[in-house]
C-alpha cells in the first residue's frame, strides 16, 4: 500500500518528513508530493510560504502535478493524505480518479468552498478547523456532508494545526490527528468500513 502525502505551502520541511517516517513501514511506504520539487524551503513565515507558492507553482499547477502523479500509480491501495493548499488540490481530482483503489484524507482546506459541485468517486475525509476567516465551516460542511463518498469532521483547532511552522500548530492536535490518520490508513489497508 501507498501513502502520499500533498503537502502545504510550506512544502518538503523535516517535520514532514517525520510524519511520513512515522506511517512508513513494511506495509506502507510513504511518499511526499510538495510544490518546490523536493527542494527543502526554509520561510522564515506563513506569508513568505504564501508568496513562493504562488509564484512558483499555483493552485491549478499543483494540482496538475498531483493529477500526473496520480495517474502514474500502480492500480495498488493508495491514501493521499493532504494539508491546506495539498487537501485542495486532492479535492480538486478527487472526480478523475477512480475509487479503488484511493481515499483522501484532507486537513483544513481553504479552497473547497469554491468547488462544492465536485462529486468525489473516491471515499474522502475532511478535517476542518473549528473557524476561518474567509468562510462559515459549518455552511460549508452542511453542503458536503451530502455527498455519499465524503465525511466531514470539525477540529477544536485552528487553520494549520497539524504543521509545526504554522502559528497555529497545536502539539495536542498534532498527536491525536496524527492517530487519527493512522487508523484511517490501517482500515484502508485491510478493507476495513471507515466509521470515523
Amino acid at each position: 500500500m501507498n501513502l502520499l502525502i500533498v503537502s502545504d505551502i510550506f512544502g518538503r520541511t523535516k517535520a514532514l518528513d517525520d510524519l511520513a517516517d512515522y506511517f512508513d513501514d513494511k506495509k506502507i511506504q510513504t511518499e511526499i508530493l510538495d510544490p518546490y520539487h523536493r527542494r527543502y524551503m526554509d520561510f522564515e513565515n506563513e506569508d513568505q510560504a504564501y508568496r513562493e507558492f504562488h509564484a512558483e507553482t499555483g493552485l491549478g499547477n499543483y494540482i496538475n502535478l498531483l493529477r500526473q502523479k496520480l495517474l502514474g500509480k500502480k492500480p495498488e491501495k493508495t491514501v493521499i493524505l493532504g494539508f491546506s493548499v495539498g487537501a485542495s488540490a486532492i479535492w480538486a481530482v478527487s472526480h478523475h480518479i477512480e475509487a479503488e483503489p484511493f481515499k483522501g484524507i484532507c486537513f483544513y482546506s481553504s479552497q473547497i468552498r469554491n468547488s462544492l459541485e465536485i462529486k468525489p468517486k473516491i471515499k474522502i475525509e475532511l478535517y476542518f478547523a473549528k473557524a476561518e476567516p474567509a468562510y462559515d465551516v459549518d455552511a460549508i460542511i452542511s453542503k458536503l456532508e451530502i455527498n455519499n463518498n465524503v465525511t466531514c469532521f470539525k477540529t477544536k483547532f485552528m487553520h494549520g494545526f497539524m504543521n509545526e511552522r504554522s502559528k497555529n500548530f497545536n502539539e495536542d492536535g498534532f498527536l491525536k490527528y496524527r492517530e487519527i490518520i493512522k487508523t484511517s490508513i490501517a482500515r484502508h489497508l485491510t478493507g476495513s468500513v471507515d466509521v470515523g
